[in-house]
C-alpha cells in the first residue's frame, strides 16, 4: 500500500517474502523478513446443466473463472460411451460462445449427462485439472 507509511498493507496472489527495514529517531536499523504464503482459492465453475435452445440463457456449456485464472487450456466433453464430442483448446474463460452448443458435426444431440474435464491454468503458471458430469436439457 505505501513503503513508509505506520501500517502498510499487502494483497499478493503468490507466495513472496517481504524484507522489512526500519530506522529509529536514533539511526538504528533493524531488518526482517515476513514470508506471506498465499492460500489459494480456486475460482473455476462450471454448471451441471444447460439448455441449448437458442433462447438467449444458458444455451452454451462452459468454463467461468474469477480473480487468479487465466485460460482454459483444453475443455472436453464425452457422451456416456466415451465418444469426444467437444473440444476446445487455449480459450479465454467466461466466454459463452466459444463453449459447447449441445451439438456434434452441426446436429443437435439428445438430451443426456455428459462427462467433461477441464485443464485451467492460473496466473501464477500453475495447471490444475477439474472434471465432472453436465446435463444437456432440451
Amino acid at each position: 500500500s505505501c513503503r513508509d507509511c505506520d501500517s502498510p498493507w499487502v494483497k499478493p496472489e503468490f507466495d513472496v517474502v517481504y524484507v522489512v527495514t526500519a530506522t529509529n529517531e536514533n539511526g538504528c536499523i533493524a531488518t526482517d523478513e515476513v514470508r506471506v504464503q498465499v492460500v489459494k482459492v480456486e475460482r473455476v465453475f462450471v454448471a451441471n446443466a444447460f439448455t441449448p435452445n437458442n433462447d438467449g440463457a444458458n444455451d452454451f456449456f462452459f468454463v467461468q473463472g474469477g480473480r487468479g485464472t487465466e485460460r482454459v487450456r483444453i475443455f472436453r466433453v464425452f457422451d456416456r460411451w466415451g465418444e469426444n464430442v467437444f473440444e476446445s483448446r487455449l480459450t479465454p474463460l467466461n466466454v459463452p460462445e466459444i463453449g459447447w452448443d449441445g451439438t456434434l458435426n452441426g446436429k443437435e444431440m439428445n438430451p443426456g449427462v455428459f462427462a467433461w474435464y477441464a485443464e485451467i491454468e492460473f496466473s501464477d503458471g500453475t495447471i490444475e485439472l477439474f472434471k465432472g458430469s453436465v446435463t444437456l436439457l432440451r
